[in-house]
């Protein structure tokens, strides 16, 4: 009698385990069947500007391009994912204090001044720049352009503009650079 009820306590465990999983999986199948559902009420056009915004995220990704935009209005800085892992921050699209992310460039002055000619005198914002990354990584170079945006009176209302991490670019400039300096020495060793 003892081992019966061993079996059956056993057997008794198991079919709560199973009726444990069961009842999970139709709920997970639930869920997956609302959303899919959910998916498929979306408009055209909202599932065509979702594929669009990965399409444009795996973009900036493998392009290591990032956009920004400061809003001269209340003077915030929005970056995206790629942008913000080019300055060693945690890739979230977000707001940014302009003060903090200005913190990570050793030659903020010039940075800073031609944001400045940008917006009052109209100066082309299109640069190259040093910056040490806020995770500690090694410094990077980036190219940055912007465009002002104004509004109907025509007062600046809005930066936006774009990043690049041209680092490995730039290595490999400075790599064929000296490579050539090389060549002609040897070059004119020969002669």
């Amino acid at each position: 009698l003892a081992q019966f009820k061993k079996i059956a306590q056993a057997l008794f465990t198991l079919a709560n385990q199973l009726s444990t999983t069961a009842y999970q999986n139709v709920q997970q199948a639930r869920f997956i069947a609302e959303r899919q559902r959910a998916e498929e009420a979306l408009p055209e056009s909202e599932r065509t500007t979702r594929a669009n915004e990965q399409r444009l995220l795996m973009a900036q990704v493998i392009g290591r391009t990032g956009a920004w935009e400061l809003d001269l209005v209340t003077n915030t800085l929005w970056g995206s994912a790629e942008a913000y892992r080019i300055f060693g921050l945690p890739s979230v699209a977000r707001e940014f204090p302009v003060d903090e992310l200005e913190s990570f460039v050793p030659d903020r002055t010039r940075v800073h001044q031609a944001l400045v000619d940008l917006v009052t005198l109209g100066t082309a914002y299109d640069l190259e720049y040093a910056i040490n990354p806020a995770d500690g990584s090694a410094p990077r170079v980036v190219h940055s352009m912007a465009r002002l945006e104004r509004d109907a009176l025509g007062k600046p209302v809005k930066v936006m503009g774009g990043i690049r991490d041209i680092t490995e670019g730039k290595r490999i400039e400075q790599e064929r650079t000296k490579l050539e300096t090389q060549l002609q020495r040897a070059q004119k060793l020969e002669s």
